[in-house]
């Protein structure tokens, strides 16, 4: 499985934070617009449906990683 240099980041972004984090904040840490990361999120989660770990979106809260570490 190849995953993109953008996606790795988020995925890493997304293990290293200890609450949600918004799409917002994803994007200006790697100076993308905010459609961007929302575009790479389908790779994002694809990807770690492999790992048994899946992203928890929640509306005005943001983005958090679940499943086993």
């Amino acid at each position: 499985m190849i995953i993109s240099s953008r996606t790795k980041i988020i995925i890493e972004i997304l293990i290293n934070a200890d609450d949600y984090i918004t799409i917002k904040e994803i994007a200006g840490r790697l100076g993308l617009t905010q459609r961007t990361v929302y575009r790479e999120m389908d790779n994002v989660n694809n990807i770690l449906h492999h790992y048994s770990l899946f992203v928890e979106s929640i509306q005005n809260k943001g983005v958090c990683l679940h499943g086993s570490k």
